[in-house]
């Protein structure tokens, strides 16, 4: 902040208006100060533009008309008229302080050269509008060169401006160029940040704006903005941005960039206004992105990054009952990037009916996948989802564009919030083109069990089984590329352990296959033995019960490992071995040497009880022959020699008393 000039008064560059600022009533002033080696009407025309003030220091007398000095905020210093002997002495004189100044170069020589020139100054005139309203005697009696023109100006901003819309009293201390981002930031998007919260504290009060406990703000009814809308309406709901910035600026007093601040605080507490913006603008967004379009909306004043000089950008705030054009191209820009390339209303219409009926083809095929993809999942569609299709359903079915731009203002808030969806309906639509791909992975995926002690492919199908829902794939950013990829991962590592698997499980197989026929034909036998009833109660009941079930699912795979096909289905089709299936070896050989335990044991029981029929009434040759076979425990030819008439033979022998 430059409160005051930077130069002494005489050292201001002849005819070259130099900027500097004041403050008055804790606003800072820009304005200026010209050296002019004599007098120009146009020096004397009424300010426009950024400066609040001018000073005109005259080399030379000269009459000024009063009547050429048109605005109270403009100030001429007129040097005394001289002689020419005097004026040839002020020139040895001044020449003298050259040379001393340059020679020493020591504080006499400023101070001596100070007192000269305020003896000059003092001798001479200050007319303003008003006429001799100001006292050079007491203007020019500050102990420093450089206050005397910030004197003058406070003078003058004093009786221009002895009231301001805001009660700038309030304010702790001036309001500076960098305390308005941070008060733009608190009153437009929330006092987030400790900066922001101190500004709004420090001068909301002032501006009329009441800061809450939560960091709102409440812009209502602040005196300034309500003066604001009741010019705009006495204007017709239309007002220049030129116009604007003049009446708020030189007609009451309020520096540019605090009229840019309250102008966009205006905007976003008025839901129907609207601010054109010049098609070369160069406002920014907060994040440093170029800020989109030519029209500021209530919605979009929080995404900006504060510009103070909001008049060189915008053209004129209007009272927008009916959303304009620039509105509904700002909204709908992302939709169709053609709109911002015409300035045609009529070809920027039928651009965006166009790109409706568009969006109403991509939501609906978006929908249409999401339903099959939900149905095939066994899930129901996403709420989320479902409201976003909703509601761009809503948008891309509107009967006109204005009522389109309606809808969507309603519903997504704000341009960014449709660019939002419109994203979100691109993830949508991907998953939606995927439908078959997921749903076949997770079918397959579903039928490949992994067992708990292959840990890295259990958990790898576990993150596989959680990624491939519904749900999931539409609550987060969906990438086919990245999806294809983990599934094709899982299925080479799933198809390797299963191919493995697959030939170990039937190698132990085939090497239990003589156990198990020998264990079937001893299961005979003993179904057999277990028909005589002087022999006791029968045996291995329960293993002769589990053996045909058991052998019947034990049979060889005699599908070789080069013709699996484990890409259309994550088991083997002929024995539909999963990866989980373990071959129970040592129960099986187990149940083998229970009913093998169980006909020897019958066995031996039918041996004795023969033998003693024998000694009592002797015995034919197939009598002899079978008690030879049970005493050497021979199972295979005792199974083997228990044939239907043998049996019968027995049965017959066994009853005969």
């Amino acid at each position: 902040m430059t409160s005051r000039p930077p130069l002494r008064p005489w050292e201001l560059p002849p005819g070259e208006p130099v900027p500097f600022s004041v403050p008055h009533r804790n606003l800072l002033y820009p304005g200026e100060a010209v050296l002019s080696p004599g007098w120009q009407p146009a020096l004397g025309l009424p300010l426009a533009g950024e400066a609040f003030f001018r000073i005109v220091l005259l080399q030379s007398y000269a009459v000024v008309p009063q009547e050429q000095v048109q605005d109270s905020r403009i100030a001429v210093w007129v040097p005394p008229r001289r002689r020419a002997t005097s004026d040839a002495q002020a020139a040895r004189e001044e020449r003298v302080l050259r040379e001393l100044r340059a020679r020493y170069a020591v504080g006499e020589a400023h101070q001596a050269e100070d007192e000269t020139h305020r003896q000059l100054y003092t001798s001479g005139t200050l007319l303003t509008r008003t006429g001799g309203a100001l006292s050079p005697t007491l203007v020019f009696q500050g102990p420093s060169p450089e206050g005397w023109l910030a004197a003058i100006a406070e003078a003058l901003l004093s009786w221009t401006y002895p009231r301001t819309p805001v009660e700038s009293n309030l304010f702790p201390r001036p309001l500076a160029p960098e305390d308005l981002r941070p008060l733009f930031q608190a009153l437009a998007r929330g006092a987030g940040t400790p900066e922001a919260r101190a500004s709004a504290e420090a001068f909301g009060a002032g501006l009329g704006l009441v800061l809450g406990a939560s960091g709102d703000v409440s812009l209502v009814d602040a005196p300034v903005l309500e003066l604001l809308r009741t010019e705009l309406a006495r204007r017709g709901g239309d007002w220049p941005a030129e116009e604007l910035f003049a009446w708020m600026g030189h007609v009451h007093g309020l520096p540019h960039p605090l009229v840019s601040l309250l102008l966009l605080l205006l905007l976003s507490a008025s839901p129907e206004m609207e601010l054109r913006l010049r098609p070369s603008h160069h406002l920014l967004r907060a994040d440093g992105r170029p800020y989109q379009g030519v029209a500021l909306l209530p919605e979009t004043v929080a995404v900006l990054d504060f510009s103070p000089h909001l008049h060189r950008e915008a053209l004129g705030l209007r009272q927008a009952t009916v959303p304009s054009w620039q509105a509904a191209v700002l909204y709908f820009s992302p939709l169709a990037p053609a709109l911002t390339e015409t300035d045609a209303e009529e070809q920027a219409r039928a651009t965006l009916t166009s790109a409706l009926a568009h969006l109403s083809e991509e939501v609906h095929t978006a929908e249409e996948g999401l339903r099959r993809l939900a149905q095939a999942l066994g899930e129901p569609m996403p709420s989320e989802a479902a409201v976003l299709l909703e509601g761009l359903g809503q948008v891309a079915s509107a009967r006109s564009p204005g009522l389109a731009l309606q809808r969507t203002r309603r519903l997504f808030g704000s341009p960014d919030g449709l660019a939002r969806a419109l994203a979100r309906l691109d993830d949508l639509k991907n998953i939606a083109a995927m439908a078959d791909i997921v749903a076949g992975a997770a079918r397959y995926i579903r039928a490949a069990p992994v067992p708990q002690d292959m840990s890295a492919l259990n958990l790898s199908r576990q993150l596989m089984t959680s990624a491939l829902t519904l749900s999931e794939l539409a609550s987060a950013a969906f990438s086919p590329q990245a999806l294809e990829m983990q599934v094709a991962r899982f299925r080479a590592d799933y198809q390797q352990a299963y191919l493995q698997h697959h030939a170990q499980y039937h190698r132990e197989l085939a090497a239990l296959q003589p156990l198990l026929r020998q264990a079937q034909l001893h299961a005979q036998g003993l179904e057999r033995m277990n028909t005589l009833g002087h022999l006791g109660g029968p045996l291995g009941a329960e293993a002769l019960g589990i053996l045909p079930r058991l052998a019947l699912g034990l049979s060889p795979c005699r599908v070789p490992a080069s013709r699996l096909d484990l890409e259309t289905s994550p088991v083997c089709s002929s024995c539909h071995l999963t990866l989980e299936q373990q071959l129970a070896t040592q129960e099986i050989r187990a149940l083998c040497s229970r009913i093998e335990a169980a006909l020897a044991e019958k066995g031996r029981a039918l041996s004795q009880l023969l033998a003693a029929r024998i000694l009592s009434s002797g015995a034919d040759q197939r009598m002899e022959r079978l008690i030879q076979v049970l005493q050497v425990s021979d199972l295979p030819a005792m199974t083997s020699a228990l044939n239907d008439d043998l049996l019968h033979f027995i049965q017959e022998v066994l009853r005969t008393p």
